[in-house]
């Protein structure tokens, strides 16, 4: 187990600017892996390409696609 000293130091020659990442509201240490990540929500281009890509990979039929288009646009 490496010692808190160490820890630190790997810190500080990351070059870590921003201590925000790595100490909550009280200045104790905080992992950033315990924090959750917010995934940004996919476009409406994002959905169609990729149920494109499905039809053009055999995975849906031309009816499925046609479907989930229709869903994915509100239609």
């Amino acid at each position: 187990m490496r010692e808190q000293n160490d820890i630190l130091s790997d810190i500080a020659d990351r070059g870590d600017d921003d201590d925000d990442d790595i100490y909550d509201d009280y200045g104790d240490y905080e992992p950033t892996a315990h924090r959750a990540v917010k995934q940004a929500e996919p476009t409406l281009t994002d959905k169609l390409t990729e149920i494109k890509a499905l039809l053009d990979k055999g995975v849906i039929t031309t009816d499925e696609h046609a479907a989930m288009r229709k869903k994915i646009l509100g239609v």
